[in-house]
């Protein structure tokens, strides 16, 4: 029954964008890359260099993404997954936990397993419902439950032969257990007013009818939006202005977004 119920709180995501694609800052792009690199080595380090005699079973890599919602933590998962050539297991924790109390611990081993077997990289979204601090309540079932989840997750995440992305909003709430694990912890914050820009820029289609008054840099002086916000104004602009009685006026100019941005802010 587990398995079957578990589209209820997973999805496959093909990825279509990598890592030369995603607007973020150098630093984390940087670090990004280092696990692709990883990735890629993989094969070499335990299939030819012999590592696996010093590393075991140990052969996977786990990242945690935390930062404000909309500053492109998943979407940085999908580059890495495009720029691996393999697909993304999305798993939303929330769900897992609220839909099967006392299954979890079946649910994270198939989890697992259906990811391996498929090769994919491994994403928990809302991660701070499953990964988060144990509760300290005397000992009853609830707190054996959160410590038996917490050990087989650990032992997952350590064998997992490929990458394993955390995702959360809320660093704070993530158990202490798991930080030696994480070879990675990329904090995502609001951008600046630089990659703002950019992000107003990329997010506009080429193919979109754009009005020589748009000014990208005001919008990003102006909007201190993240990314999700931002696409979400260009979004909502564009589907007004695509109604438009008259095709002429079908145009995205600057006062439509400005307009976008303020109702986003």
């Amino acid at each position: 029954r587990g398995r079957l119920a578990m589209v209820d709180f997973d999805r496959r995501i093909v990825p279509t964008r990598g890592l030369e694609d995603v607007v973020l800052e150098d630093n984390i792009c940087e670090q990004l890359q280092e696990i692709v690199n990883f990735g890629k080595a993989q094969s070499i380090l335990f299939g030819q260099w012999g590592f696996h005699r010093q590393h075991g079973t140990s052969k996977g890599i786990a990242a945690l993404f935390y930062g404000p919602p909309g500053t492109g933590k998943t979407m940085a998962a999908e580059a890495i997954g495009y720029d691996l050539g393999k697909p993304l297991k999305v798993v939303n924790c929330a769900q897992l936990l609220s839909k099967w109390v006392g299954e979890s611990q079946k649910n994270i081993d198939a989890i697992f397993e259906n990811a391996k077997a498929v090769d994919a990289v491994l994403v928990f979204d809302e991660a701070e419902g499953l990964f988060g601090a144990r509760s300290s309540d005397g000992g009853d079932g609830s707190s054996r439950h959160d410590t038996m989840n917490v050990g087989v997750l650990l032992h997952h995440i350590e064998t997992f032969p490929g990458v394993v992305v955390v995702i959360t909003n809320l660093r704070e709430r993530v158990d202490s257990a798991f930080f030696r694990r994480f070879k990675f912890a990329l904090e995502f914050r609001v951008p600046n007013e630089t990659l703002r820009a950019r992000l107003w820029r990329l997010l506009i289609p080429e193919e979109a009818p754009l009005a020589e008054d748009v000014n990208m840099e005001e919008l990003a002086r102006r909007f201190p939006l993240t990314g999700g916000a931002i696409k979400s104004a260009v979004f909502r602009a564009a589907s007004r202005i695509a109604l438009r009685v008259n095709v002429e006026e079908r145009v995205i100019r600057m006062a439509d977004l400005l307009r976008a941005g303020e109702e986003e802010l």
